[in-house]
């Protein structure tokens, strides 16, 4: 089956509490546990933040190419009063959904889209929808959650709307049942879902690192009771801090009551008076305010006891939470807490302030009461369990979809914007005020980038011509993902190589016309380029492969001919200064003027967010190649095999992985070693000096019989061969500026084990990975022996690891990475245009020596400022100057200077010189990180020389 699950309820306020973090957990269980089904996850674009975060989360179990984003109008949330554009982009989300032609939707949350840009609707017709029911409070309890007539509107709009679903998947036996009761007409389907506790809920060592400074963060004190949620008035708080106070002093007077989650401080203030009239200090009660999830682990932990008094919950998951950090748990019996709880001894009446200290006191004082409640604790929480819930959630979903006998066609028709999609808009907003031009014209434009995004090709669009740079066919990492990800890209690529002294004299649409090293003026790649008509370019960057300056020359040259630059990052480690003098800083003026910046690591994003770069910035995978190869044979089979991978380079750790492989087999383990690295053949030698090292460290340590080097230069097919003879493939890197590893890819995608060091470049693979304790050869030793037994013991931890490094291989694909990249590409060209930011009538503009004769301005003199101004105020983005004119000059120097200022001339945001010419003077590409006041545009002629302006426009890129 294919699976949409929209989960939009990750992006609005529901984010910061339990639903967020509910259908989030679900999500990602479905997708780990459904092998032979198909899953889009899809999310909408008014919330970049928040996109990026989702797309981290799935990064290793389901493809990126599965992550869809769709467009919506601005202003469609409820609080905003317009019908129209909310029955819009209610038609438009339907629309979208339907063009990725599932079999059934997942609706994470359905009372959405109150006061956030968030779309939800279950439509009469199309793919069945099951939708996630947390509770129906608000409808119970009109009189306290519905006295705004906006929310009220909206709540009904919604709740009627259940009706409609194919299947409700209900948090709770409670849920099901309330939606049983109060829907007119519920669904057939109605299923209880429960809810399951993340495995980061654990019990923390006594000397876990960074839980003192978490409790010291937070005001805790050594001894404390704690309850987290939000500041609902239907979570309790109040009575809550009554019964705290009730506690007779001599036991109360050891604890502090600390109250965890996103309050505000009238709602802290008011809970302190009430402390405050019943004798409690202020001190006595600490509100944390919002915490991570790594802080909360630590309260949980270090809690005398977890109360949890709700007047009314869908299901609240915090006791299960506390339970599996191991803390006693007490809580309400009403609602759903008693199916949380699991025991009436550990429950009280939540209106009953007396009983819930009677609890509280007995929890502390009875030690019987209190082993009992760490006795169920540990037995109880087990029960619940994401990937029980995702198990449920998928059979209900899938008998859904048999009970609506529905048959989704294996290829869906195509239905142009002003068709189909346009209709259903149209449909939508019937009845309402009729929207604007402009209102119009954002409907269609959703519509057509909506088609992109669901992988349709819009009427008239032409594919893209795209130009690949990189130092394809040398014995380099790049190379290599260069070569893999061209192969599953479709259209026209026409590679842009570096020079290579062993390359094949003619090679079929390469281009060989740069020279790696810093040195290279570009002036071949700049003519290879003008040679071929292409839309795109895509660059891959390495620090030594260009003169930093020569090369951002070159990016704006190609931008200001209409070209999209895209750069593929695949270090963001500035190299010591000795080492190369170009900083990542240097390339600002071109990463302002690309299309996009493709990076591989969260850390990458980080060191871009540094130096001012973060919403042109794409986290996409390096991908692996998955290669059917042959198991060769082994000389000796009862020997434990070892191999490692990559090129035999320093800082690869491969000397100190021959000394860990002695210190095993000193210790009596029949182990060996098969070294899988190839010399890099770099001129330097640095390699083949390497190699020599190795080879005499074996002999010193007296393992010419167990170690094996294969340092040839092999193809993918026969690397994969050598790696799947190994029992453990290590990679004991100590130091590296690569933002990730295209060899520990090979290593995952052989099907075997891999250990790796603990160091940043793994950090992408580490759930994939067992990870060593160290990077010392006795460290290494430690690791190995670790890995190796818990895969021979089949230990639950080896198997995790498995199942995660599968899920790893599927979703890093190079084939879906291949596609997820074309598709920004394919987007980027449809939504990516230079529009007029202003283009002045030459009389406005103030004067220098100059006159204005038949709309032209010339220089009455010189040196001369024939023009400045026009003082506007420039937003954040990219733009661009383009100056016609003629230039003369009577000697060598430049005509004259083109100067772009900011903040009454304070901010130089360009300067160049004006040469002898006649047409275009000059063309100029520049950014604005921040908005920009008073931007200047002069225009100054030198000394012997003349200059006539015909006219500037200040032109904007535009990203719609």
């Amino acid at each position: 089956m294919r699976i949409v699950i929209d989960l939009q309820s990750c992006q609005s306020g529901s984010s910061l509490g339990g639903i967020g973090r509910y259908s989030l957990e679900l999500a990602k269980a479905m997708v780990t546990n459904a092998s032979t089904d198909e899953f889009i996850v899809v999310l909408n674009n008014r919330n970049d933040a928040s996109i990026h975060k989702i797309r981290t989360e799935f990064k290793n179990i389901l493809p990126q190419n599965d992550i869809r984003i769709f467009d919506i109008p601005t202003g469609c949330s409820f609080f905003h009063k317009d019908p129209a554009t909310v029955a819009a982009a209610q038609a438009i989300r339907e629309t979208f959904i339907a063009n990725l032609n599932p079999d059934a939707v997942h609706l994470t949350s359905h009372f959405e889209g109150l006061g956030d840009e968030v779309v939800t609707s279950i439509p009469h017709s199309g793919p069945p929808v099951a939708v996630t029911l947390y509770d129906l409070i608000p409808f119970v309890q009109q009189k306290t959650y519905l006295t705004d007539k906006v929310a009220k509107e909206h709540y009904f709009n919604k709740f009627w709307q259940l009706q409609h679903a194919g299947a409700l998947l209900a948090i709770s036996q409670y849920s099901a049942d309330e939606a049983r009761q109060h829907l007119l007409h519920p669904p057939a389907l109605i299923v209880n879902i429960r809810g399951g506790v993340d495995e980061k809920f654990k019990i923390l060592p006594a000397d876990a690192p960074g839980v003192a400074a978490a409790l010291e963060r937070h005001g805790t004190g050594k001894k404390f009771l704690l309850y987290t949620a939000s500041f609902d008035q239907r979570k309790n708080h109040e009575r809550l801090v009554k019964a705290f106070a009730s506690v007779p002093s001599e036991v109360r007077n050891d604890y502090k009551l600390v109250m965890a989650g996103n309050g505000w401080p009238g709602i802290y203030a008011q809970l302190k008076r009430v402390g405050s009239s019943l004798g409690l200090h202020h001190s006595n009660i600490v509100f944390t305010g919002r915490v991570t999830d790594d802080d909360l682990v630590a309260l949980y932990n270090r809690c005398a006891l977890f109360v949890f008094p709700p007047l009314w919950e869908g299901l609240g998951l915090p006791p299960l939470e506390a339970m599996a950090c191991g803390a006693p748990a007490i809580g309400s019996s009403t609602t759903s807490v008693p199916e949380v709880i699991g025991w009436s001894e550990a429950m009280f009446d939540p209106n009953d302030v007396k009983d819930i200290a009677r609890h509280i006191e007995r929890a502390l004082t009875d030690q019987d009461y209190r082993r009992d409640l760490l006795t169920h604790a540990a037995s109880h929480h087990p029960k619940f369990t994401w990937q029980a819930s995702a198990q449920t959630a998928l059979s209900a979903i899938k008998q859904m979809h048999v009970n609506a006998g529905a048959v989704r066609p294996s290829i869906i028709t195509k239905q142009p914007v002003d068709d189909k999609g346009w209709q259903s808009v149209i449909e939508a907003t019937r009845g309402f005020q009729p929207a604007s031009t402009e209102r119009l014209h954002e409907f269609a434009y959703c519509l057509a980038s909506n088609e992109l995004e669901s992988g349709h090709t819009l009427p008239g669009m032409t594919p893209p011509k795209i130009g690949w740079i990189s130092s394809w066919g040398t014995r380099c990492g790049i190379a290599s993902y260069s070569k893999n990800l061209v192969d599953h890209l479709t259209g026209d690529v026409r590679i842009f190589a570096s020079h290579a002294p062993d390359a094949p004299e003619h090679e079929e649409n390469v281009d060989r016309c740069w020279v790696a090293g810093g040195t290279d003026d570009l002036a071949q790649l700049r003519r290879c380029l003008s040679e071929h008509d292409l839309t795109d370019i895509v660059i891959q960057f390495n620090y030594g492969f260009f003169n930093f300056f020569n090369f951002a020359r070159l990016v704006q040259e190609q931008v200001q001919i209409g070209r999209r630059i895209y750069f593929t990052l695949h270090s963001t480690v500035d190299p010591r200064p000795d080492i190369i003098r170009f900083r990542l800083a240097d390339l600002s003026p071109a990463f302002a003027a690309s299309s996009a910046i493709f990076v591989h690591s969260e850390n990458d994003v980080s060191r871009l967010a540094a130096i001012g770069f973060s919403s042109n910035v794409v986290v996409v995978p390096q991908g692996v190649r998955l290669i059917d190869a042959p198991l060769l044979p082994r000389n000796d089979p009862r020997q434990t095999r070892i191999a490692s991978y990559g090129f035999f380079l320093p800082g690869k750790g491969l000397l100190e992985l021959i000394e860990a492989i002695a210190h095993l087999r000193g210790r009596g383990r029949e182990i060996e070693l098969k070294m899988v690295n190839a010399d890099y053949g770099d001129a330097s030698g640095v390699s083949v000096r390497h190699i020599a090292d190795a080879k005499q460290r074996i002999g010193d340590l007296g393992l010419n019989d167990h170690v094996t080097m294969e340092t040839g230069y092999l193809t993918d097919e026969a690397s994969i061969a050598h790696l799947r003879t190994a029992d453990l493939i290590v990679y004991p890197y100590q130091q590296t500026g690569e933002s990730s590893s295209a060899a520990v890819r090979m290593g995952l995608a052989s099907g075997r084990p891999v250990a790796v060091t603990p160091i940043a470049i793994f950090d992408d693979v580490r759930s994939a990975t067992h990870t060593m304790p160290g990077t010392t050869p006795t460290e290494i030793a430690a690791g190995i022996d670790i890995a190796l037994g818990l895969q021979s013991t089949h230990a639950p931890q080896a198997a995790k690891i498995n199942a995660c490094a599968t899920a790893w291989c599927a979703s890093n694909d190079v084939r879906h990475v291949a596609s997820y990249f074309q598709r920004i590409i394919v987007q980027k060209g449809a939504s990516q245009s230079w529009e007029v930011f202003a283009n002045p009538d030459l009389a406005s503009l103030p004067r220098g020596n100059a006159t204005l004769r038949d709309g032209v301005i010339t220089s009455s003199a010189a040196p001369a400022v024939l023009v400045h101004g026009p003082y506007l105020t420039l937003p954040a983005g990219l733009y661009r100057v383009v100056v016609d004119g003629t230039a003369t000059s009577k000697s060598a120097k430049p005509a004259g200077l083109l100067k772009l200022t900011a903040a009454c001339g304070n901010i130089v945001l360009s300067s160049i010189d004006i040469p002898t010419c006649e047409g275009r003077l000059a063309d100029v590409v520049f950014s604005c990180s921040q908005t920009m006041t008073d931007f200047e545009i002069s225009l100054l002629a030198n000394e012997n020389a003349a200059v006539s302006l015909n006219g500037y426009r200040l032109l904007r890129r535009r990203f719609r």
